[in-house]
This record gives structure tokens, C-alpha cells and sequence, in this order.
């Protein structure tokens, strides 16, 4: 594990409590899963699985849920949370599962961007899609770092506009911006993350293998409210209703025609992906 990886697990082992504090599934990720998880009881892998937040809520709805994360703070908190979610330490670079072992992955609430460097991140996408049977769903949520500039730009809040220049001010001195990797601040502590735009996000996916599905924008958490790269998400879910094929089928007959990779790159600060193996 790289050493940046690893300081920025110990930031979580060390405020558990704050971590613990939030439960249940934000209104994106919640209507997310609904779209385009399979029902009940399917197998979910939830990585970076944290104290449960989203173990819990997946469990409760009948999917048969294995966590892992890699602060033992958290776990700790989730075997009491889910413990029929088998919580353990794993690395999501080296899944120790076989293959096809899962129907559905998640990765939430940007744990992805902790993975360091960006070679780790695409082996966390080669082993997800290792583990996912064929035409399983994955779904993970980024920072986009130009968006969480981008935002003060249509923004009438002052303070809006000096938290912006604050966030700008910690990526002085930064040489890894260069490589996607911004500086952030989750209470009094400095976490390097990943934060590389909508677009990068999205050729690397293509290259690891996956075919994309839905991709929506979010000002912040938890709002409900959020803007859709669009390949018409409406058509593709009339189009499964009516049982004319599967989703990976749908989406490789449907094109990406989408004009508001630009917007969605320079005002929404978190991006959401869902993908098929």
C-alpha cells in the first residue's frame, strides 16, 4: 500500500466517530440503486464499506451484502451495524474473490479518490470488473476538483466564493495535481484525493473494460437534485421495463450523445458512475 494511501486510511481511524455519524442511503445513490442494481437477493460487494452507512441500507432491502474497508476503526463499528455483511480488511487493488463472484459493486461517497496512485486506481477497476459477473452493474462516486471551483462561478454566496479560494489556496505547493490528486480538508485534516475531471474519469473506464451508463453531476450532499450526461436514463429504463433486452445490450445499441460534458466538468463538484462489466 503506498504511503499516501495509508495516511489517508489513518485519517478515518482516527475520528471513528465522526465517520459513524451519518446512516442510510443519500437520495442520488438511493434512486441510483434503484435504476440499475438488480433486485434483491443479489449479491453486492461494498467496498470501502466505512461504519456501515451504506452496508445497512443495502442489507435491509434483501441484498446479500460482503463489506470491506481498510480503517479498522470503521469495521469495528459496521461488525456491530451489519455483521452478517462478514465486514473485513481488504485492499480493493487485490479482491480476494473469484471471478464473477458478485451481481452488483459499489464504492461510495468518493472513498474511490483515496486510492493512491493512479496506477492502484486502475487496478481497482480491473479487479472490479474481475469479480462482477458478466453484465454486472458497478457504481462509484468522484470529486471533480474543477467543478468545486467551478461552482463559486455561478454562485451569488460570498462565502461560497472564499471557500473556493480557500480550496485553491491548499493546492499550492501540490505537485501531485498534476496527476489528478488534489488537496482536501475533512475537518482538521489534509487528505489527498483524486479529483480528476468527468471526462478522464470516463476514458478510463472505457479502457478498463466497462460500458457506461449513467453518469449524474451533484452541487453537494445529500440534496436529491442532480444533472444527468445524457444518453436519455428515461428511454433506457422504458426500454428494460418492456423487457427488449438487458441494460449492457441497451447501452451498446445506445450511443453516448451527450452536449453537457463541459458543464458537468465545470460546476459539479461530485460525479456519479455506473457502469457494466
Amino acid at each position: 500500500m503506498d504511503a499516501t494511501t495509508a495516511s489517508n486510511i489513518d485519517v478515518f481511524n482516527r475520528h471513528p466517530a465522526s465517520w459513524s455519524a451519518n446512516t442510510g442511503l443519500y437520495p442520488i445513490e438511493a434512486d441510483l440503486i434503484k435504476r440499475y442494481f438488480p433486485a434483491p437477493p443479489a449479491r453486492v460487494l461494498d467496498i470501502g464499506c466505512g461504519a456501515g452507512r451504506t452496508t445497512v441500507e443495502l442489507a435491509q432491502k434483501g441484498y446479500i451484502v460482503k463489506a470491506i474497508d481498510l480503517a479498522p476503526a470503521l469495521l469495528a463499528v459496521v461488525r456491530q451495524r451489519a455483521p452478517e455483511s462478514s465486514p473485513e480488511i481488504m485492499n480493493a487493488t487485490e479482491l480476494a474473490f473469484p471471478e464473477a463472484t458478485f451481481d452488483a459493486v459499489i464504492f461510495s461517497f468518493n472513498g474511490i479518490d483515496c486510492v493512491f496512485p493512479q496506477s492502484d486506481r486502475l487496478k481497482v477497476f480491473a479487479e472490479v470488473r474481475r469479480v462482477l459477473r458478466p453484465g454486472g452493474v458497478f457504481y462509484y462516486s468522484s470529486h471533480n476538483g474543477i467543478g468545486h471551483v467551478g461552482r463559486a462561478c455561478v454562485s451569488m454566496s460570498l462565502s461560497m466564493w472564499l471557500r473556493s479560494i480557500r480550496f485553491l489556496a491548499r493546492q499550492l505547493g501540490n505537485r501531485q495535481i498534476r496527476t489528478g490528486y488534489w488537496v482536501y480538508w475533512e475537518g482538521s485534516e489534509e487528505l489527498l484525493m483524486y479529483a480528476s475531471s468527468p471526462g478522464v474519469n470516463l476514458r478510463s473506464l472505457e479502457t478498463s473494460g466497462f460500458t457506461l451508463g449513467a453518469v449524474r453531476g451533484l452541487y453537494r450532499y445529500p440534496q436529491a437534485t442532480s444533472v444527468s450526461l445524457k444518453r436519455n436514463e428515461e428511454a433506457l429504463d422504458r426500454e428494460m421495463a418492456s423487457g427488449q433486452g438487458s441494460a449492457r445490450d441497451l447501452l451498446k445499441a445506445s450511443p453516448q450523445t451527450n452536449v453537457k460534458l463541459s458543464r458537468l466538468t465545470w460546476f459539479y463538484p461530485h460525479i456519479q458512475y455506473v457502469v457494466f462489466a
